[in-house]
């Protein structure tokens, strides 16, 4: 009697364990399905665990609960081209059908970085995007009015790199930014370096830093 109570609560660990094991990776994936570059409604998305769903008018979809580890997806559908992506953690799909060609891509959501100070915050992927090579090239076009009342005359603000103050931040990529912290000459959170915080900080945290630190 004893024996079996004991196999009985060892049983119901292994499956509270396993079922923690499936949680903790069980997201929402999402995506879309297009052909040429239009969304193709109808088509089946269904997963090796059993879900499915099928995409919407503009092509996009959405999976609750998928283990992101474990399942592998299937797109199926009438008059549409049959794919099998497996997630391999990802939980963001694209798939793109040209000229009979088949394109998939895997993606993270990105998760936005927060900053120490209550500052703007930037991302690599969002400086990229002013087509922009310096970082205060594509500070200026992101914000264009803190940038010009913060770096004119000799209203220069504080410069960090990865925790450490620099004199200039001229000639950086922003292809070694990871992001960047923009924080206004009026914001409470510079109070910490006083006087010398008055035009404000740019404070950037490199790729290289933000890997090292995952």
């Amino acid at each position: 009697m004893l024996i079996s109570i004991i196999m009985n609560k060892q049983i119901e660990l292994l499956l509270l364990s396993l079922s923690f094991a499936f949680f903790a990776h069980a997201e929402n994936v999402t995506g879309f399905y297009n052909d040429n570059g239009t969304g193709v409604k109808g088509v089946t998305v269904r997963s090796s665990s059993g879900k499915s769903t099928q995409t919407n008018k503009k092509g996009k979809f959405t999976l609750k609960k998928i283990n992101l580890e474990t399942d592998t997806l299937f797109f199926e559908g009438k008059n549409v081209k049959s794919v099998i992506v497996p997630l391999s953690g990802k939980s963001i799909i694209e798939i793109s059908i040209q000229g009979g060609n088949t394109k998939v891509d895997l993606k993270k959501p990105e998760i936005k970085p927060s900053g120490s100070y209550g500052g703007l915050i930037y991302t690599r992927e969002e400086l990229e995007k002013t087509g922009e090579i310096s970082i205060l090239g594509a500070l200026k076009v992101k914000n264009p009015q803190i940038i010009a009342t913060t770096l004119t005359g000799t209203t220069t603000p504080l410069y960090f790199v990865d925790g450490t103050e620099v004199y200039s931040i001229e000639g950086m990529s922003v292809k070694e930014v990871g992001f960047v912290e923009l924080v206004k000459a009026s914001n409470s959170g510079n109070s910490m370096w006083g006087a010398r915080g008055a035009n404000g900080a740019i404070i950037i945290t490199t790729n290289t830093k933000l890997e090292t630190s995952k």
